[in-house]
């Protein structure tokens, strides 16, 4: 019997690889694409639920949150919304990695008719990014990393 042991943090981040090819025998299924995708969702009431977050630290964030974002400006919003969306999409792209799977970040599609194609209210959505995920049938390229101190100032 194999056993599979869970790559680290560390591995997971260096090893991702943008794929384009994947392997068509190998099926996703709809379980594991809902728990790949459940491990980047914060919801206050499933954490309080769960009893990782006191209840009374939900009641006292969400409406904080709620009255901030009311009066924030609607560009603004759409700009914390993408900061979110590429966020969550890194998290799903991890997670993927550590199941084995590849991803793939994809920003040149038709944006404007994404929406009314998956049957989605396009004043409510706006697509950010697609993400295509599977088995590799190629290895990709391995990607470079501009040094830190090039992107960072320490302050």
């Amino acid at each position: 019997m194999t056993t599979m042991t869970k790559p680290t943090y560390e591995q997971v981040v260096k090893e991702r690889r943008s794929i384009r090819v994947y392997d068509p025998e190998v099926k996703i299924s709809k379980q594991e694409m809902h728990e790949l995708v459940e491990t980047t969702q914060e919801i206050y009431d499933l954490a309080v639920e769960k009893g990782v977050m006191p209840a009374d630290v939900r009641d006292r964030q969400v409406p904080a949150i709620q009255g901030m974002l009311k009066d924030i400006p609607k560009e603004r919003l759409k700009t914390m919304n993408f900061l979110d969306a590429g966020l969550a999409a890194m998290q799903i792209m991890l997670s993927a990695q550590a199941r084995g799977y590849a991803t793939n970040p994809i920003g040149g599609f038709d944006k404007d008719h994404i929406a009314e194609a998956y049957g989605l209210d396009k004043e409510r959505f706006e697509a950010v990014m697609l993400i295509s995920i599977g088995k590799a049938a190629e290895e990709g390229y391995q990607s470079v990393r501009l040094p830190i101190d090039d992107l960072a100032k320490w302050v």
